[in-house]
């Protein structure tokens, strides 16, 4: 299943996390831990949406 950012400031930090990574500055353990964080599958971030949608009618 395909992953997506959650937000565009949260793509932002996991592109930040990926280049401190690839650098070395971060090792994959916390690079796991940005991926928890940032990513979400899509139909999480559906279901997310759907949620939202309830909660402010």
């Amino acid at each position: 299943m395909k992953r997506k950012y959650q937000s565009k400031q949260l793509m932002a930090i996991h592109e930040s996390a990926r280049d401190l990574y690839e650098i070395g500055l971060i090792d994959t353990d916390k690079m796991w831990e940005f991926d928890e964080v940032c990513l979400v599958e899509e139909e999480d971030k559906e279901a997310v949406g759907e949620i939202a949608t309830v909660e402010t009618e």
